[in-house]
């Protein structure tokens, strides 16, 4: 998408990835965060951050990303990177199809 921040580049590109929970009937935007890259690390490290800084990584019982290979890949996909490195997250994923 455009960078509507960068003012010395109108014509540049950038990433941004929402992250949002959902939980007893609620649902809340934690943050949308420009990404230095599209990366499935990129990804799996923004969702982290984010995670903690609002305290609700111990939280979390399954991770829903779309299914590209950036997101859901088994090696370097954000979910696959954020189970196998962070331990305190033993979950599910529930992986969503393109409409």
């Amino acid at each position: 998408m455009a960078d509507i921040t960068n003012k010395e580049d109108s014509k540049s590109k950038v990433d941004r990835l929402a992250v949002v929970v959902t939980g007893r009937e609620q649902e809340k935007i934690l943050g949308i965060v420009k990404l230095a890259s599209g990366t499935g690390t990129a990804q799996a490290s923004a969702t982290h951050q984010l995670l903690e800084l609002w305290s609700v990584t111990s939280d979390v019982v399954a991770m829903c990303f779309d299914t590209t290979s950036t997101n859901i890949g088994t090696v370097k996909g954000a979910c696959s990177l954020l189970v196998s490195s962070e331990q305190e997250f033993d979950l599910s994923t529930l992986p969503t199809p393109y409409p």
